[in-house]
């Protein structure tokens, strides 16, 4: 079937406008969701955060009424439809998909035991979890809660130093509220207090500058060791 220049330019205008459209809705309802407070929904477990999947499916829908998703099911070797799937190494993965504006994205998510290790022969409950989880990410990927899972892609060793520098930042900050007499050292430190060698206000300064302990500890323990020599020699 022959086409005139004229139909074929107007077809090209309506996969155009479609795929504007497209693009103008995701980016949207991205914005929409992405802009939404999630911090007293999100469920701490270990070292690891989890946005309330219930909470999540609600307001997706609520900014998007016709959303729907899918949770994907696999064929095993015995014949059966199972809500999961094994890699080469045997261990469990599941699958959910999330359509909202018209945009569809799926993400796969392991299945893993209380430990947040992967496991290979998952109970049912282990399954169930690991589908609410791979939903409420799912659903992050159109915007909502997203930053949640900022840093999980993260070596462990990376991410665990990462959690103990926001802890030193979390004590610091502690140690700065405080009153003096509330802060309790030990070792080196404390012996300089003791001397009033070093005022408390000094070491909480010290500390926000990023001084470690062991650095401080070494510079007491010079102011120590002159003090020190300096009452032997007035003795003498």
């Amino acid at each position: 079937m022959k086409m005139s220049v004229q139909a074929f330019i107007q077809i090209s205008k309506i996969l155009n406008h479609n795929v504007q459209t497209r693009g103008t809705n995701m980016s949207t309802l991205f914005k929409r969701l992405n802009a939404i407070d999630c911090s007293k929904h999100v469920e701490k477990k270990g070292k690891f955060s989890y946005l309330s999947w219930t909470w999540a499916w609600q307001m997706l829908k609520e900014e998007c009424p016709d959303a729907t998703f899918e949770k994907h099911t696999f064929l095993n070797n015995e014949g059966s439809y199972l809500p999961y799937m094994r890699d080469m190494d045997g261990y469990a993965f599941v699958q959910t998909s999330v359509t909202a504006d018209g945009i569809t994205l799926t993400e796969t998510f392991p299945v893993m035991n209380n430990y947040n290790k992967s496991i290979q022969k998952p109970k049912s409950f282990e399954v169930n979890t690991a589908l609410q989880r791979c939903l409420t990410k799912t659903i992050a990927f159109h915007g909502l809660g997203l930053y949640i899972y900022a840093g999980e892609d993260l070596p462990e060793e990376a991410r665990e130093n990462t959690v103990e520098k926001e802890k030193t930042k979390e004590q610091i900050k502690k140690i700065g509220t405080m009153p003096d007499q509330e802060v309790k050292e030990s070792g080196v430190i404390a012996k300089a207090l003791d001397a009033k060698i070093v005022f408390p206000k000094t070491i909480e300064n010290w500390r926000k500058e990023g001084k470690t302990e062991a650095q401080i500890e070494e510079k007491l323990k010079r102011h120590l060791d002159q003090a020190t020599k300096k009452a032997v020699t007035n003795e003498e």
